[in-house]
């Protein structure tokens, strides 16, 4: 009888064991450090630069960069935006949402989906505070899969957000 009453005893711890293993594995780390090779690019108009990686286009706006994938990934075009934001516009673009080191400061961002009548998809969006200049940045990807794929966000997207700078 003792047998009967141990063996309940270590499902539950080694359940407990794999239940927390498995929440420190999902939990652990954050988005990846690496950066983006490529040429760098300077914004004529804004104290910005970003990296432009081979079979990427970079198209200039009147407060950052866009870029887009020259060759088609999960039925479509990814694309990479940052600008540089009003002090006055923050309240608008507030998330609520995880932190993280980037490469250019301190970034508060979350992952969301997206749909239209053209598809659907993921995307990053982030804050970043850097050094008192605020970025705000979206990247997003076609990708109809139910649950997102976060090996294209944590090798391309993350990457082109760490390599952005912020110039004076």
């Amino acid at each position: 009888m003792p047998a009967a009453t141990t063996a309940p005893r270590l499902t539950r711890r080694s359940a407990m064991v794999l239940a927390l293993g498995l929440l420190l594995l999902g939990c652990g780390g954050g988005p990846p450090a690496a950066a983006a090779r490529g040429q760098r690019v300077q914004h004529p108009d804004v104290p910005l630069s970003v990296v432009r990686p081979d079979g990427w286009q970079v198209q200039r706006s009147r407060a950052g960069f866009s870029l887009i994938r020259v060759t088609p990934y999960g039925g479509g075009y990814p694309t990479f935006t940052v600008r540089v934001v009003d002090a006055g516009d923050l309240p608008s673009l507030r998330i609520d949402g995880r932190t993280f080191d980037a490469g250019p400061g301190r970034a508060e961002y979350k992952y969301e989906k997206w749909s239209n009548s053209r598809g659907r998809g993921y995307r990053l969006d982030a804050l970043v505070n850097a050094e008192g200049t605020w970025l705000h940045v979206d990247a997003s990807v076609w990708d109809p899969a139910m649950r997102m794929d976060r090996e294209f966000f944590n090798e391309v997207f993350w990457p082109l957000l760490n390599a952005v700078r912020v110039t004076q």
